[in-house]
């Protein structure tokens, strides 16, 4: 996740709680490109994703 997204995240957390933070990062995910969703997969995991 970008610096900018994890300071949002980080921001909701602290103002208004995890329900908040959540929120920041599954919108996020939600605006994941399926071609990004699987190389940011490949990159935190070291593990080939599968595209089924």
């Amino acid at each position: 996740m970008p610096p900018e997204h994890a300071l949002r995240a980080k921001l909701a957390n602290e103002e208004a709680g995890v329900a908040a933070a959540a929120r920041v990062v599954s919108d996020y995910v939600a605006g994941m490109t399926d071609r990004f969703a699987l190389q940011a997969h490949e990159a935190l995991t070291r593990q080939p994703a599968t595209n089924s």
